[in-house]
């Protein structure tokens, strides 16, 4: 596992660029309906985590 650096990579570059790309669109959402859909927002990131 450690000799390969492709699987390495895999292991931390995807998850890191799932969190981010998700973490950015739940933030954009609850910046654009921030006037009571909140309960989508909790359910997208309890989704996403």
């Amino acid at each position: 596992m450690r000799r390969t650096l492709d699987r390495v990579g895999d292991m931390v570059y995807w998850p890191v660029l799932d969190v981010l790309v998700w973490g950015l669109f739940t933030v954009y959402l609850s910046d654009q309906f921030s006037s009571g859909l909140t309960i989508i927002n909790v359910l997208l990131g309890a989704i996403i985590l």
